[in-house]
């Protein structure tokens, strides 16, 4: 597989083969990834180090709420302790940055705090970039916010996982 870390992360949720199947065309292209949530529960920062692995050419930037996490960075990693939620904080790393092929949301899990990030990184996507929200629950199907929300920024969303666990990629 293209992915040697399946097996350590989120093999249970089968993400990678579906990340392996959308960014495989552009894997050795130059581009910038931002990812919310870098750390990690074990404090490996394992996603952080398979797509340095996997996109040799690719520049990463993650935001993280663990005290001291500025330490993983590197010199194509570059990692910022900001809260997702922080929409001034993060409109200007993401000026700074510039253009956005993939965003990996796998940060707080907090529906607000999501929509605040997809807000605010959203207009820095590349036209064809994904933006991707890990390990969501379900929504409450009386709740069609987040789908009109969708429909506004012209995204395609597919959904993968069953419940209460899914995946959304959109792809701009």
């Amino acid at each position: 597989t293209l992915f040697p870390y399946t097996t350590l992360f989120r093999s249970l949720n089968g993400y990678m083969k579906h990340y392996e199947e959308w960014f495989a065309p552009f894997r050795y292209e130059k581009f910038n990834l931002f990812e919310i949530g870098v750390v990690g529960i074990e404090g490996k920062c394992a996603s952080m180090n398979m797509f340095l692995e996997y996109f040799p050419n690719m520049t990463y930037y993650g935001i993280d709420t663990d005290r001291g996490c500025e330490k993983y960075s590197t010199d194509r990693a570059h990692i910022y302790q900001l809260d997702q939620a922080d929409e001034v904080g993060l409109k200007k790393l993401a000026d700074e940055i510039g253009t956005l092929r993939i965003v990996i949301d796998d940060g707080s899990h907090e529906w607000g705090k999501i929509m605040t990030s997809f807000n605010t990184l959203i207009d820095y996507l590349d036209d064809g970039g994904y933006y991707c929200i890990e390990d969501i629950e379900e929504i409450d199907r009386k709740n069609t916010k987040p789908l009109r929300l969708i429909k506004e920024v012209k995204a395609d969303l597919s959904q993968i996982g069953r419940p209460p666990i899914y995946l959304w990629i959109l792809k701009k």
